[in-house]
């Protein structure tokens, strides 16, 4: 397929304004770079760990040996990478582990009105439809467990969870919920 000077022109330009947008970019993290090592030399001189090591340390109680199977990540707020906790993937089941110091109110919205009631009732649903088509066995119908101790959530266990995609729907479901409960938790929402 060749192209016609037309569209030759425009490629030409749509490149050039890529590449000054990726230069002005790059300006944007030179000053963004320099921004973080003026906070951590400031964080420095009254601690002895940087902001990076502050925030992202984690816990005694979020250091452990996954299972044999399991793989486990850690789950960060997007916007300030704080621990929110593990997520934790097994043989059909995931396991999501709470960071001990968040003490998050189970009523606190959206876990039941969105990840609960919206989320995983919705794939259970999915499956129940699927189950009366003949297209899934009862068995493998999607179950979970909401784990609350001391009326605080504590964290979350799905089985029968094969779908990748599933998985990362949950995963990202998961930690917008606990970012959200954390804003909300914190008077930032």
């Amino acid at each position: 397929m060749s192209l016609n000077e037309e569209e030759i022109k425009k490629l030409a330009n749509l490149k050039k304004s890529l590449e000054e947008r990726i230069t002005e970019y790059e300006k944007v993290l030179n000053d963004l770079k320099i921004c973080l090592k003026l906070v951590d030399d400031q964080l420095s001189k009254s601690s002895f760990k940087t902001a990076a090591e502050m925030i992202t340390a984690p816990t005694p109680s979020q250091i452990s040996t996954p299972k044999a199977g399991e793989v486990e990540s850690i789950l960060r707020a997007l916007k300030t990478g704080a621990v929110l906790g593990k997520f934790i993937e097994g043989d059909n089941y995931i396991r999501v582990e709470v960071s001990q110091n968040l003490k998050l109110d189970p009523e606190i919205p959206p876990l039941r009105t969105f990840l609960i009631n919206k989320v995983l009732e919705g794939m259970r649903n999915a499956d129940l439809e699927k189950v009366e088509k003949g297209q899934l066995p009862a068995d493998k119908i999607i179950e979970y467990n909401v784990k609350i101790e001391d009326n605080v959530f504590k964290g979350l266990e799905i089985k029968n969870i094969t779908d990748r995609r599933r998985i990362v729907e949950l995963k990202n479901s998961i930690r917008w919920t606990l970012e959200r409960m954390v804003e909300k938790t914190q008077g930032g929402g």
